[in-house]
């Protein structure tokens, strides 16, 4: 039973991220199209002060690798000790 909850919280956890990076992305396309070079001089800055990332096309991306890395993680712990428990019983009415 714990592993089934860790396996939905997992996946819920990737439910939200995937909706709030779709908000995100639906919220950036909005800006973009109403002013598109005033969304990209503020890219611009935000690059400047946090070096490595920190704009939000970055954190947008990084929302959807991590929802899609918990749907695959979640999907797994569903999957494995399924095809464990299968494998086990035929190898055991094999022998």
């Amino acid at each position: 039973m714990e592993h089934l909850f860790t396996t939905v919280m997992i996946a819920l956890f990737g439910y939200v991220t995937l909706r709030m990076a779709k908000a995100l992305l639906k919220e950036y396309h909005k800006q973009f199209i109403s002013n598109p070079k005033e969304l990209l001089s503020l890219e611009v800055l935000l690059q400047l002060i946090f070096k490595p990332a920190g704009t939000p096309g970055y954190i947008i991306a990084l929302a959807l690798l991590i929802s899609i890395s918990c749907f695959v993680i979640a999907i797994l712990f569903t999957v494995l000790p399924i095809s464990m428990w299968l494998l086990n019983n035929i190898i055991n009415i094999v022998l």
